[in-house]
């Protein structure tokens, strides 16, 4: 599977610091796009195709998907799962929103409906 992008506005602190934990604000521009992906047998019950990172209370900047194929992907329980927002991101000094706002908002666009079943 696939975790949501988060581009970053400057060095993440990677390969020092881990790559899923980033020291560094998320850019204000950024888009992922996958188009053509065959994603294959998510069909167990810890089986995620597309999911957010659990660490970044930040930003996940925008996914369009087209022409996508799902084999063995039991769409209606493994194809998306999004974590909660966690207590833990909220910091007055450095949160707009409470609690940090990175996985209230994420756009997700089924360009064609190969996801969604319409565009």
């Amino acid at each position: 599977g696939i975790y949501l992008s988060n581009f970053m506005g400057g060095w993440s602190g990677w390969p020092k610091m881990s790559i899923q934990n980033p020291h560094s604000y998320s850019s204000v521009q950024g888009l992922t796009t996958l188009t053509g992906v065959v994603f294959a047998n998510f069909d167990r019950c810890d089986d995620v195709a597309i999911s957010d990172l659990l660490t970044n209370g930040d930003c996940f900047h925008p996914t369009k998907l087209s022409d996508m194929k799902y084999s063995g992907v039991d769409m209606e329980n493994n194809l998306l799962h999004m974590h909660n927002p966690s207590i833990g991101f909220v910091n007055s000094a450095d949160c707009v929103d409470m609690p940090c706002d990175a996985k209230k908002k994420v756009l997700i666009e089924d360009l064609d409906g190969t996801t969604l079943g319409q565009p």
